[in-house]
This record gives structure tokens, sequence and C-alpha cells, in this order.
């Protein structure tokens, strides 16, 4: 099986601790939705989640410290999808522009990977 690494850009950070468990537990919701569906799985598709990487560890090192990080985990992969709210992130926003630097394909809704998926199990892929 090809394996095709799927990067979650989806918020982390806010000043409110229970923000930031809501951040994760959003993302880790996106990865579940991947793992769950038949499709995306023949596909190969294996979602990344930075969010829980290093959950809840701000004060173990510098902002910038797991930016660099997680951008460059995002580097390594071969896609990416969005999350809600992507755009109210800097992180995000930084993430996302990289990605389409880098050509990536960035999805911005479940439904459309999922559809992309079935299409090209089982059908023509026109997503």
């Amino acid at each position: 099986m090809n394996i095709r690494l799927i990067y979650v850009i989806s918020p982390y950070r806010d000043k409110r601790v229970w923000k930031i468990g809501s951040n994760i537990i959003a993302a880790l919701w996106i990865a579940l939705q991947i793992l769950l569906d038949r499709n995306c799985r023949a596909c190969g598709y294996f979602p990344v989640v930075p969010q829980a990487n290093t959950p809840f560890f701000d004060d173990a090192a510098p902002g910038e410290y797991f930016l660099a990080g997680t951008m460059e985990i995002m580097r390594r992969c071969d896609e990416a999808i969005v999350g809600d709210w992507w755009q109210d992130s800097t992180g995000c926003c930084a993430e996302y522009t990289e990605a389409e630097l880098r050509g990536m394909k960035v999805w911005h809704s479940l439904a459309d990977l999922k559809r992309h998926c079935a299409n090209q199990l089982f059908g023509d892929d026109d997503v």
C-alpha cells in the first residue's frame, strides 16, 4: 500500500487552556474521520496531527521552536487538510501558504477528500 501522509492544518494555540484542549480534539476528530473512512484508508491516507504531538508542552520551549518543528513535519507530508477556523490562526495561515508554495494538495473539507477517494477507487476523479 502506498501511504500518503496528510497533515491536519488546524488551530492549536490560545490563551485559554480549555480552548487548546478543544483545538486538539477538533484536529483529532478530522484525523479520526479520515481513519474511519475505508476509501481514505484504501487510498493510503494516514493523518498527521501536530496538535497531538506535544500537547500542553507550551512552556517547555519557545513558541517559535514548536512552529518550526511542526512546519518541518508538514513539509515531509504529501498533502494537507484544513480544519475549521484555520484562517483565524497565524500558524495555520503560515502552514497553508507553505503547503501551497510547495505544491501540496490542500483539501478544504473532509467531504471533498472522501469524494476524491471514492472516485479514485470506483470512478473518474473530477475533484
